[in-house]
């Protein structure tokens, strides 16, 4: 990677649905050098989706997970059956789950699930106030 994928990756980052040509544009680049870079961040799975930035009214959170650690494979199976962002996590805690929802009900639903999975021994919901 050099200094024009992370161009890229910061354009897209601001705005996933910037156009190959209006990056091509601001970078001074054709929009076929945008769209092969694109494609080649993508195989190397450096980009692993686009996504949508939700404004107000949605709650973000993260639920940190700690297991017991001859647990650790089937709870992480059981997490990733269950919810689409789980994270691998080296300190205190070994999983950390990213929710969206409209209510916080439906954070506490969640946190309510991954409790209920054999071998968590604790968690700890952050609520994103921004």
């Amino acid at each position: 990677m050099d200094e024009r994928d992370w161009k890229i990756i910061e354009l897209l980052n601001r705005n996933s649905r910037i156009s190959n040509i209006e990056i091509a544009t601001r970078l001074g680049i054709s929009e076929g050098t945008v769209r092969h870079r694109i494609h080649k961040l993508l195989n190397d799975g450096v980009i692993r989706n686009f996504t949508v930035s939700l404004g107000s009214g949605a709650f973000t959170s993260i639920i940190l997970v700690k297991v017991n650690p001859e647990d650790s494979g089937n709870v992480l199976l059981d997490l990733r059956r269950r919810f689409n962002e789980i994270y691998e996590l080296s300190g205190s805690y070994d999983f950390s789950v990213r929710i969206i929802a409209q209510k916080l009900d439906e954070i506490n639903k969640a946190v309510d699930t991954i409790r209920s999975i054999e071998g968590v021994r604790e968690t700890d919901t952050l609520i994103r106030l921004v």
